[in-house]
C-alpha cells in the first residue's frame, strides 16, 4: 500500500514539475438573447446565429466606469453546420465563422440610446442600439458550439475568441487569442422577446497557463504530510 502511495506521489510530483496550472480569469459577464434566422431548436445547415445584450460585469484588467458608459455586445455571422444527435435527448450544433463586438455607449452623448431588443430581430433597434457607441473590443471566433435539450428547454454553448481591435485591445491579458466565451441557454428563464429564440447568459474568460516553479522530491512529499 505504501509503495502504491509513494508511486502516486511520484506521478503527482512529476506532473507538478513538468506541468502547469490553469487559473481562469473572468473579464466580462453578460446577459442577452440569441436568435437564429432559420428558427430554433431546429438548426439547419447555413442558418446564422446572432445575439445581442448587455455586459453586466467587467474585470479589473479593463477600463470601464458603469456610471458613464453602458456596455453592450453583438454576436453574429455564426453559421450552423446543422444539428446532430448527441444522445440522451441532446442536440449538438457546431458553428463556423462568427464575430463579436463589445461596445461602450457614453450616457452623456447627445445621440445616446438604451439598448432595445424590440421584436423579430434584426429590427429597427436590434442590433443598431447595441452597436452605436465606441468599440470597446472586437474579435472573431475560432470555434463555437452549442448543446441543447429541446424537451428541457436548456443547454449550453462555448466559443473561442481572438480579439482583434477596440479601445481595450492593449489591455488584454497576455495572448489576445486565449479567451473563451461560455454560458447557458434557457428560453424559460427571463421572458424571451418575440422573435428571439433563447436567453443567453455567461461570461468571457482568459485561461492563462501559470508555470510551476521546480521543486525537489522532498518538497513534493511535504505537500502530502
Amino acid at each position: 500500500m505504501r509503495r502504491a502511495i509513494a508511486f502516486g506521489l511520484l506521478v503527482c510530483g512529476c506532473l507538478l514539475l513538468a506541468g502547469a496550472v490553469r487559473a481562469e480569469i473572468t473579464i466580462l459577464d453578460f446577459a442577452g438573447f440569441l436568435y437564429e434566422d432559420g428558427g430554433f431548436p431546429s438548426s439547419n445547415v447555413g442558418d446564422v446565429l446572432s445575439g445581442v445584450g448587455f455586459i453586466e460585469g467587467v474585470g479589473a484588467e479593463l477600463d470601464w466606469d458603469p456610471s458613464l458608459y453602458q456596455l453592450t455586445f453583438y454576436i453574429t455571422d455564426l453559421v450552423s453546420t446543422g444539428e446532430y444527435d448527441a444522445g440522451g435527448g441532446m442536440l449538438y450544433v457546431l458553428y463556423t465563422g462568427g464575430t463579436i463586438w463589445v461596445v461602450a455607449d457614453y450616457y452623456g452623448d447627445t445621440n445616446y440610446t438604451d439598448g432595445d431588443y424590440g421584436v423579430n430581430p434584426p429590427n429597427g433597434t436590434a442590433p443598431s442600439t447595441f452597436i452605436d457607441g465606441e468599440i470597446f473590443l472586437t474579435g472573431v471566433f475560432a470555434d463555437f458550439y452549442m448543446t441543447y435539450h429541446p424537451t428541457l428547454h436548456a443547454g449550453s454553448y462555448e466559443g473561442f475568441i481572438s480579439w482583434t481591435g477596440g479601445t481595450q485591445l492593449n489591455s488584454m491579458i497576455e495572448d489576445p487569442a486565449g479567451y473563451t466565451l461560455a454560458g447557458t441557454v434557457d428560453p424559460l428563464g427571463a421572458p424571451v422577446p418575440e422573435g428571439y429564440d433563447l436567453e443567453g447568459v455567461g461570461h468571457i474568460s482568459f485561461d492563462p497557463v501559470i508555470p510551476v516553479e521546480p521543486s525537489s522530491w522532498g518538497e513534493v512529499k511535504n505537500l502530502y504530510r
